[in-house]
C-alpha cells in the first residue's frame, strides 16, 4: 500500500512539475512572440509596402476579395494571389518563417483599410477588415500586442498575436500578424 501511495506521489509531482514548466515555457514565448512582432513592425520593408498600398484605391477591395477567394479555392487560376506572393516583401515573409525553424507559422501584413499587403503563404482571404486581427488592432487605434487565441494540435500549440504598424510620424498606417508556436520544441 506504501508503495501504491509513493508511486502516485511522484506522478503528481511529475506533473505539477511539468505544469509548472511549461507555464515557464509559455511566458517565454509570449515575450519572444512581442519581441519578434515588435522587430517586425519597426522593419523599412514592411512600413514601405504598407505605405504604397494605402495609396491604392480601397474601394475595389470586395471585387478584389471575391477575386481572391475564388482563386483560393481554384488553384489552377494564377492572379491575384501568384501577384501578391511574388512580391519582395512576401518572399522576405516566407524567408523569415523558414528560417524561424518551425517557430513560426504564419506572418501576414495588411495595410489601414484590411487589404491583404503581404504574406509567406497565400491566405483564405485578401479583405481583413472583418477579422479580429484588423479589429482590435488597425480598427481600435491600439498601438499594443494583442493576442487573439490559442489553437492547439497534434503539431502543437500556436498563439496568434497582432499589432498595428505606424509610420515615422507615429500615425497607424496598417498591421502585421504573426502565429507564434508555443510549444516546447516547436510546431513541426
Amino acid at each position: 500500500m506504501k508503495r501504491k501511495w509513493l508511486l502516485v506521489s511522484i506522478v503528481i509531482l511529475i506533473v505539477m512539475a511539468g505544469l509548472g514548466y511549461w507555464s515557464v515555457s509559455t511566458s517565454q514565448s509570449t515575450a519572444a512572440a512581442e519581441k519578434r512582432i515588435g522587430d517586425l513592425i519597426g522593419r523599412s520593408d514592411i512600413i514601405s509596402a504598407i505605405e504604397t498600398a494605402n495609396r491604392h484605391d480601397h474601394l475595389r477591395r470586395s471585387s478584389i476579395d471575391a477575386l481572391w477567394v475564388a482563386e483560393y479555392k481554384n488553384p489552377e487560376v494564377n492572379g491575384k494571389i501568384a501577384a501578391l506572393m511574388s512580391t519582395q516583401l512576401s518572399r522576405r515573409l516566407a524567408s523569415d518563417v523558414a528560417q524561424s525553424h518551425g517557430q513560426i507559422e504564419q506572418v501576414m501584413v495588411f495595410d489601414e483599410a484590411g487589404c491583404l499587403v503581404g504574406a509567406d503563404h497565400a491566405t483564405h482571404d485578401y479583405d481583413q477588415s472583418d477579422e479580429d486581427k484588423w479589429k482590435r488592432t488597425v480598427g481600435a487605434a491600439n498601438l499594443k500586442p494583442v493576442f487573439e487565441g490559442r489553437d492547439t494540435d497534434p503539431k502543437g500549440t500556436t498563439d496568434q498575436v497582432s499589432q498595428s504598424v505606424r509610420d515615422k510620424a507615429g500615425k497607424i498606417i496598417g498591421g502585421v500578424t504573426l502565429r507564434w508556436c508555443s510549444s516546447l520544441g516547436g510546431c513541426l
